[in-house]
């Protein structure tokens, strides 16, 4: 087992602890390159704003590996988004946390003056965005207290992502963080991202003072039920408003006073989120093959719902399977 010790800070110093405790390669105070030692992957850094920082790490690890965080010498917001293929382990206070995309929570808010751990898997890509932010400035665009009051309580907050936001870390999937570009790139994601988190957490707090407790819980068991259930055709409104225990209208407007569109929508969306894995996963040899396992029987209706969302077609994200010849 190997151990990384760090902190995190806005500039790029903290950097330096990661690279002399692996001996990894560092490109223009941006890129860090581990050693095949670890695995195979990169960790980007860089500076958005004087108060907003981010760094991405995308890792294949083949080693078992624990990196703890230490408190930060500066007062700062750690968010931490997971869509990693397999379960990553997040410890905070001695509390276990499933985080990636079939974990208990894809997004945490994290105080930096308290430490936690990561341990990613063996074997599986790591895709991990964390935005580093100035307390003060979060304070300043986000009017939250329950946020800040589960932070100071248990020294951070657990979410799911949003489907926008979702869709805006995939498109870094497909990047090449060498490409001349890619800082540009981030930085433009990085800002949407921010700004997709005061908007919908801003808006949450409006949510929850007009819905019962029970009627978010029970739209959450739905939602739940359609993300497990991706490779199927959306389920009735009839079928999710039992579910949920309401009349299929109040269900209908409560789902989307909660998420901003319509089952069918959010539905269609996730599905698409999905299909984008699927397509860089290079488990498959056509198009077709995607489209049936995700129950479209035409390719041309699979690429008109994959473009509405990404605005672009499937087939320039489709990675082939490669297919050894026989000896």
């Amino acid at each position: 087992m190997i151990i990384i010790n760090h902190h995190y800070s806005l500039t790029p110093e903290w950097q330096n602890e990661v690279i002399q405790q692996t001996n990894a390669r560092h490109i223009n105070n941006e890129i860090t390159i581990v050693p095949e030692k670890l695995g195979d992957g990169t960790i980007y850094f860089t500076q958005v704003l004087p108060a907003l920082s981010v760094h991405l790490l995308d890792m294949v690890f083949t080693t078992g590996i624990t990196i703890n965080r230490y408190p930060s010498h500066q007062n700062l917001y750690v968010l931490q988004y997971d869509i990693s293929n397999k379960h990553n382990k997040l410890i905070i206070d001695n509390i276990t946390h499933d985080i990636g995309n079939k974990g208990d929570i894809q997004l945490t808010v994290i105080d930096s003056q308290f430490p936690n751990t990561f341990i990613p898997v063996v074997n599986e890509r790591t895709f991990g965005l964390r935005l580093t932010v100035d307390k003060d400035f979060l304070n300043l665009h986000l009017k939250n207290e329950d946020i800040f009051k589960a932070i100071e309580k248990n020294h951070s907050f657990n979410s799911f992502i949003d489907s926008e936001t979702k869709i805006l870390i995939y498109s870094l999937r497909n990047k090449s963080v060498f490409d001349i570009s890619y800082s540009s790139f981030l930085k433009g994601i990085t800002l949407k991202v921010f700004a997709n988190f005061i908007n919908t957490h801003k808006n949450k707090t409006q949510i929850n003072n007009e819905i019962i407790k029970s009627d978010i819980e029970a739209i959450n068991k739905t939602t739940n039920y359609l993300a497990e259930n991706l490779y199927g055709p959306f389920p009735s409104i009839l079928l999710l408003s039992k579910m949920a225990g309401m009349s299929p209208t109040k269900y209908k407007l409560t789902f989307t006073k909660i998420h901003n569109t319509s089952p069918n929508k959010y539905f269609i969306k996730e599905k698409m989120i999905f299909s984008n894995k699927l397509l860089t996963s290079k488990d498959f040899t056509s198009l077709t093959e995607i489209a049936q396992l995700l129950n479209y029987s035409k390719v041309c209706y699979f690429t008109f719902q994959y473009f509405k969302v990404f605005q672009h077609k499937p087939c320039e994200d489709f990675k082939k399977k490669e297919i050894k010849n026989s000896p």
